[in-house]
């Protein structure tokens, strides 16, 4: 998770201190750092998932891969607190992995 945000900071024009110690959970979880962050990590675990092959091969639809995404893979807290308009962004982010990567061409 720290590895990514070292990555980061150069791309996002903000005070990290203001982020991780300041202001609400909501606040927190959306921000573009910890939005990209956590997508990051969440893309990370399930590729480097020994059982993850077990779900690419039962042909899950786009739909289902995002819903196993936020259901099984990403932190509780970053799914609860996250708005709607960026649980929609993370969702294309999901889909645009699954039609690159996972999908049956």
């Amino acid at each position: 998770h720290e590895i990514i945000h070292i990555l980061d900071y150069g791309r996002f024009k903000t005070d990290s201190d203001d982020i991780i110690y300041g202001g609400s959970n909501e606040n927190y979880y959306n921000s573009p750092i910890e939005l990209n962050t956590y997508y990051q990590e969440a893309i990370i675990k399930v590729s480097t998932d020994k059982n993850f092959k077990f779900v690419v091969n039962q042909e899950f639809t786009p739909q289902e891969f995002v819903n196993y995404m936020f259901k099984k893979i990403f932190y509780k807290k970053f799914v609860t607190y996250i708005s709607d308009d960026n649980k929609k962004r993370i969702t294309k982010r999901l889909m645009n992995f699954y039609f690159k990567n996972l999908a049956i061409r």
